[in-house]
């Protein structure tokens, strides 16, 4: 079992209840060449400290990134930091569940830290069926149980 004072998103952050951007531009250059560059210098991507204590929340999307991409997103986190500084890892489940397995093992891969609790396959995201993760919130998650219970 797990608390953090807010659960906040890889793909979508919330700061002091405003779009701070789209991660999916820092994590790579593929789109534009300077993502990573123009993120950066209009701080797009939240610091480490925004995320210190927070519950991470993953998810593919229904545009169901390939493994390779998976695995560079993933690294890109990990280099900046962000797994050493969450409390935990919600992942939701791959639409259609498509590269579920490969997503799993990339997870276990890549954050490479047993005392992270990493929660997967949850219906949260894209997938069907859906529930609502509200960010910002506080939020207990218990595995054993299966529940997430917000205050």
């Amino acid at each position: 079992m797990f608390r953090a004072e807010g659960v906040a998103s890889a793909l979508i952050m919330l700061k002091s209840m405003r779009l701070r951007g789209n991660s999916k531009l820092l994590l790579c250059n593929d789109r534009y060449s300077d993502s990573i560059d123009l993120c950066k210098k209009y701080e797009l991507f939240p610091t480490l400290d925004d995320w210190r204590g927070r519950i991470l929340l993953l998810e593919s999307s229904e545009e169901k990134p390939s493994p390779e991409m998976y695995e560079k997103m993933l690294l890109a986190l990990k280099k900046y930091g962000v797994f050493d500084v969450v409390s935990g890892v919600l992942v939701g489940k791959p639409m259609d569940e498509t590269y579920a397995d490969e997503y799993k093992n990339l997870l276990v891969k890549t954050i490479a830290s047993p005392e992270l609790p990493v929660l997967f396959i949850i219906n949260i995201g894209h997938a069907a069926p859906r529930c609502i993760i509200p960010f910002g919130t506080y939020a207990t998650v218990d595995a054993d149980k299966q529940l997430i219970i917000f205050d």
